[in-house]
């Protein structure tokens, strides 16, 4: 497993630390989703079990730590994760790693955790991890995945190093995901993705999602012009991923905001750049644009989805209303 092109210089960053000696006991690796993120820290991982790593920091994958690890089996590796059927990481498997990380090594120079996602522990797991973030045990690493920085306790921040990694530029995104050979225009592909280009990888694979795509962008038209019912269309999409309809209208509005009084023709919906153009208020977009940013940081909020979905739907109807 390798890093992706737009990380090089946060791989570079983490592998003069080491280097240098200078390895952090405990870090929290940041940035969206679809952008390699977890990718990005397994592989580090890998290279700090690894005892001959290349010139780059890259695991060999031939020493005995590393074979090991090929094993799924490393008594100097824990990972730490959701388990199946559950939604938070339990107390108890914090414990469990607690009592790991003050092991001797076995194989490696660094004792290594890596808790992915951790934003995904509770207030009791996370203070938990506490006690071994503030009293580390000689050569260990503790390695934090996150895509909501702001999700972790402030203690737990407060007591590593934060790394965020680079966002891909649309170059950087598109020269990726032409070189994966997809079925769809990639370009396209990066539109619906909002230029993330793993989760525009994912779609490729996904008959529905373009489709789903264009259908919901015809739906909230229909809002806005008044000719569906909102209370008919959050039934309609309730069983959908909010999470994936937000994230395409907060795009929508994002583009909008850059284009619409210089390139409206570069919106990636033109029947939401028809509607969107038509109202010369940038403020008004903005003002909208801060509502369905507040509407995403409730998507993990167990409210009912239709009522949720319908308030989200009326947030067009009254943008269309101050268009009139």
């Amino acid at each position: 497993m390798n890093i992706y092109p737009w990380q090089g210089q946060s791989w570079r960053q983490l592998q003069g630390l080491r280097t240098q000696g200078r390895m952090p006991h405990a870090i929290i690796v940041s940035g969206l989703t679809g952008t390699g993120v977890n990718d990005f820290v397994h592989t580090f991982a890998n290279s700090l079990l690894c005892t001959h790593p290349d010139i780059q920091g890259f695991a060999c994958g031939e020493c005995a730590s590393c074979h090991v690890r090929q094993s799924g089996a490393h008594p100097d590796y824990s990972l730490l994760g959701v388990p199946e059927g559950k939604k938070q990481i339990p107390i108890d498997n914090v414990r469990s790693l607690n009592a790991h990380m003050t092991l001797s090594r076995s194989y490696s120079d660094y004792r290594v955790a890596l808790v992915t996602p951790a934003e995904a522990m509770n207030q009791y797991s996370a203070n938990s991890l506490l006690k071994t973030l503030e009293e580390p045990s000689p050569d260990s690493v503790m390695l934090l995945m996150t895509h909501k920085f702001s999700g972790l306790l402030p203690t737990i921040r407060s007591r590593c190093v934060h790394y965020v990694l680079d966002t891909p530029t649309e170059k950087q995104s598109l020269e990726w995901l032409s070189a994966q050979e997809t079925k769809n225009d990639p370009k396209l592909l990066l539109a619906t993705a909002n230029n993330k280009p793993l989760t525009a990888l994912s779609f490729d694979g996904d008959k529905d999602v373009l489709a789903k795509k264009a259908e919901f962008a015809h739906d909230l038209m229909n809002i806005m012009q008044a000719n569906e019912s909102i209370v008919g269309l959050g039934e309609k999409w309730q069983k959908y991923s909010f999470e994936q309809l937000l994230v395409w209208q907060i795009h929508w509005l994002e583009t909008a905001i850059r284009t619409v009084h210089l390139q409206p023709e570069r919106m990636p919906n033109k029947l939401i750049a028809q509607l969107l153009s038509k109202n010369p208020k940038v403020d008004t977009l903005w003002q909208h644009y801060d509502l369905l940013l507040q509407f995403r940081r409730l998507t993990d909020h167990p409210l009912n989805q239709q009522s949720f979905g319908e308030h989200m739907l009326s947030l067009w109807h009254q943008y269309s209303v101050s268009m009139t």
